[in-house]
């Protein structure tokens, strides 16, 4: 099973996973323009879309940049401008019509159109926040962290670490390059939004914030894509008192599990998931083996999860428990600089 790797260097890496024992290869590299820090592929194209992760401090714009995806092979399709210093999500909506990006350093996101074959087309509209928060270190001014699409494609969702709020935009909207956006939800003051993620149903979604972590279950009304809090519950251990900042959040295949990442405590906490009414029970947690787990990503069917371990170079693979939820190391995995987003490229 082939996946793809990036990170805080110019190298985009292409990998098989061996699904008999959790052993990984690499099978390509390319050279990036800069840091590759998150990825998005589209299968419909074969093409993995990555953050050019730069114009930190010197009032220039990040990319984003597209590869095709062969057997084998990585080959570049070029790089648009993301509308705003560091781009670190991306996100395509379910038709593969439209491309968004969150600018952290740029107080921005960006939404692009897609063409026909999957080559990143024009800047369609240009969004900007406004505010601060409490934590004076890290909330003096917006700082947009993910934009996520809705499973139905009606709404863009953008979390803003420096405003504790995720904001709502209308995708037809930012389609006809119109930015008109709404507050879904704001957070607990000092938590910090980071990324989202959605129940298989779209009925609930699922905010990590990175400096409260925790996890905000909230229900999602399809209709107009407001989100009510139903819960939050803390993504650390009891009595916990170290530092630690929580990174990524995602629900697994078949729903009954969400899981969140612990830089700190360097751990996937596991959650049972309520299908009726959303809320979650935190069960249990798994080590990383290795330190700072910035990303990681369950497969579509829900046997592996590769975790992208920042700081100590390593991507290691992990097999879930399909009953628990749990994960455990196969004892495989594999070095790359300063890893910060693993994906999977399963064809159709």
């Amino acid at each position: 099973m082939d996946f793809l790797m990036g990170g805080y260097s110019a190298e985009l890496s292409l990998a098989r996973l061996d699904e008999d024992d959790g052993s990984i290869e690499v099978v390509a590299s390319v050279e990036t323009p800069e840091n590759a820090s998150f990825l998005a592929y589209v299968r419909q194209f074969s093409v993995v879309y990555a953050t050019v992760e730069s114009g930190y401090g010197n009032g220039e714009s990040g990319k984003i940049a597209a590869y095709r995806v062969g057997k084998g092979s990585l080959v570049p399709m070029g790089t648009v401008e993301s509308c705003g210093a560091g781009p670190c999500h991306i996100d395509v909506d379910a038709q593969a019509r439209l491309l968004t990006a969150a600018n952290y350093g740029g107080e921005s996101f960006v939404a692009i159109r897609l063409n026909e074959d999957g080559e990143l087309g024009e800047q369609v509209a240009c969004g900007r926040h406004e505010g601060s928060s409490v934590m004076e270190s890290r909330q003096g001014e917006p700082h947009p962290h993910a934009t996520t699409f809705s499973p139905d494609r009606r709404f863009l969702y953008v979390c803003d670490l420096g405003t504790d709020k995720v904001m709502r935009y209308s995708t037809e909207s930012l389609a006809a390059g119109r930015v008109e956006g709404e507050v879904a939800a704001e957070s607990k003051p000092g938590s910090g939004p980071r990324h989202l993620d959605f129940s298989p149903d779209g009925r609930f979604a699922y905010l990590v914030t990175e400096l409260a972590s925790t996890v905000v279950a909230y229900a999602c009304t399809p209709e107009d894509g407001s989100l009510s809090e139903i819960q939050v519950v803390s993504m650390l251990p009891d009595g916990f008192d170290g530092e630690s900042w929580a990174a990524e959040v995602q629900v697994h295949p078949n729903g009954d599990f969400v899981y969140a990442s612990n830089r700190g405590h360097d751990t996937i906490a596991v959650f049972r998931r309520d299908g009726s009414n959303g809320k979650l029970d935190r069960t249990g947690y798994f080590d990383v083996i290795g330190r700072t787990p910035r990303h990681f990503q369950i497969d579509p069917s829900g046997s592996w999860c590769l975790v992208a371990n920042q700081q100590s170079d390593q991507v290691a693979s992990f097999r879930i428990d399909p009953k628990s939820g749990n994960g455990t190391w196969s004892g495989k995995s594999v070095q790359a600089q300063a890893p910060s987003c693993a994906v999977f490229c399963v064809p159709e």
